[in-house]
């Protein structure tokens, strides 16, 4: 109903003027920006080139012409029921869920795409050739253990049991190299063990020579 008492006495309100304009863009369009007050819709009705009849309610042609048709105030909406609201958020709910299933299913089909075009350079990269093994190195041969002459060994034992006090006597220190061998050769005879080297044929004559 139009303002009953003030300065806009008989005058639409704002919601009675935009019904008017909604109703006005089933036939013609005047887009209404958003926050638009009172006095901005009716700049905007005549810049369209319509005119507002407040005791009328009507927003009249400023220009009589066939295109621009009179229009009526609609009735006021009737408010919505419960159920009526439910159903409506229902419905809202029901399209964001539809709209968020499509954008994930679009999201997935661009990555399966990306995915594809990956595999695909993947496939046409060259292949790296696999390195070579590297040859192994031959392991160095253990030196074989020197052969003990037996005979030679067996005849330094003679040698030593027979003349063993005397060879102490006759094998001085200041002999160090003969003292050495005889001294290793004997630790070795004590032992039991046979060594890993035997002495010379000439330490053996030299033996013999001072046992003489």
């Amino acid at each position: 109903m139009p303002y009953k008492s003030g300065k806009l006495k008989g005058e639409l309100t704002a919601p009675e003027l935009r019904r008017m304009i909604k109703e006005h863009n089933k036939l013609m369009s005047i887009k209404i920006p958003p926050k638009t007050d009172r006095d901005g819709l009716i700049k905007l009705i005549n810049d369209n080139g319509y005119k507002v009849n407040h005791e009328a309610q009507k927003l009249v042609p400023s220009v009589q012409m066939k295109r621009r048709p009179t229009i009526k105030l609609p009735p006021a909406p009737t408010p919505k029921t419960a159920e009526e609201k439910a159903d409506a958020k229902k419905q809202k709910d029901k399209k964001k869920l539809e709209d968020n299933l499509k954008l994930k299913m679009k999201v997935q089909k661009v990555k399966s795409k990306v995915s594809d075009s990956e595999m695909k350079a993947k496939q046409s990269e060259p292949k790296k050739p696999e390195p070579k093994p590297e040859p192994k190195k031959p392991e160095p041969k253990k030196p074989e253990p020197k052969k003990i002459d037996e005979e030679l060994w067996t005849e330094f034992k003679e040698l030593v049991e027979e003349n063993k006090d005397k060879l102490l006597n006759i094998i001085r220190p200041e002999d160090k190299k003969l003292k050495n061998q005889y001294d290793y050769y004997i630790s070795k005879y004590n032992n039991r063990k046979k060594p890993d080297s035997l002495p010379a044929k000439k330490m053996m004559a030299l033996l013999k020579k001072k046992l003489k």
